[in-house]
């Protein structure tokens, strides 16, 4: 017994300093790696900082950060950068990893995303950047319904900035400061879908009329979910555009490729100060 336990506790502690050890001592190969294979399936050109893999820090989940993603555009969008992310933090449960089966997200983080979505006048958009295959071969399709499944608690971004200019369509919009935080036990059947989001500056324009001009946006919704029947109820909602308060009651049913609804949207606030 005195050996078992004395071969088991070596056993544990070289585990341990493996798992630790392990992410740096192939943490600049990966990197290459990554960066390798993404640039040469993309018509971009990606890059990215430092990235973590870790279970100590966030245990009994396993977390994975990195720092620093850009995606910036080849051709006629060059130097124009389509996408940035400051960083992003992924928190996994780590016997959802090990078994495989069903991966359970505990939280995405994006931290200061910025998207610049650009359509020319010929119609060409800057995130069309997906290489076409090789391969000629056709390929029967495979419809048998896979057994693995993902789930996901919480998605937070922290000030975003999202600009779309289609020239083609002579329409401008933006999103400044943008926080958004969903919460979800979606591995529930049935759960409350938690949304809260506020938008500092909102702009849209079309045709040279501007519809938003720096408008403050916040959201505060409940919905009912009903993953087997796929509808989902609102509750609970606040909805205000600068000083007009709205509210949304219904539902929204999604059972085949048909979408039910049944929605009445109201206004909470009628004076006439906080329509105009």
């Amino acid at each position: 017994m005195k050996k078992f336990l004395k071969y088991t506790g070596i056993s544990l502690v070289v585990l341990i300093v493996l798992l630790i050890a392990l992410p740096f001592m192939f943490k600049g190969k990966l990197i290459q790696l990554a960066k390798n294979e993404a640039n040469s399936s993309l018509n971009a050109k990606v890059d990215f900082g430092e990235f973590d893999l870790s279970i100590f820090s966030s245990f009994p989940n396993f977390r994975f950060t990195i720092n620093n993603v850009s995606v910036v555009g080849v051709g006629d969008f060059e130097k124009d950068t389509l996408a940035y992310l400051k960083k992003l933090q992924l928190d996994v449960n780590l016997m959802s990893v090990i078994k495989g089966d069903q991966i359970k997200i505990k939280e995405i983080i994006l931290t200061e995303p910025k998207v610049n979505a650009i359509v020319l006048q010929n119609g060409k958009a800057n995130w069309d950047i997906t290489k076409p295959s090789v391969d000629t071969t056709k390929t029967v399709p495979d419809t048998a319904k896979t057994k693995f499944k993902l789930s996901l608690k919480k998605l937070e971004i922290i000030k975003a900035q999202i600009s779309y200019n289609d020239m083609q369509g002579n329409m401008k919009a933006s999103l400044a400061d943008w926080d958004f935080n969903l919460k979800g036990d979606f591995t529930q059947d049935n759960f409350l879908l938690a949304i809260v989001s506020e938008i500092q500056k909102m702009n849209y324009s079309m045709g040279g009329i501007a519809y938003a001009k720096d408008m403050h946006v916040k959201l505060k919704i409940d919905v009912d979910a009903n993953m087997p029947e796929m509808k989902f109820t609102f509750k609970e909602n606040e909805i205000n555009l600068n000083e007009l308060g709205l509210g949304v009651d219904g539902f929204v049913a999604m059972p085949d490729s048909n979408i039910n609804m049944d929605l009445k949207f109201l206004c909470k606030q009628t004076e006439f100060k906080n329509i105009l």
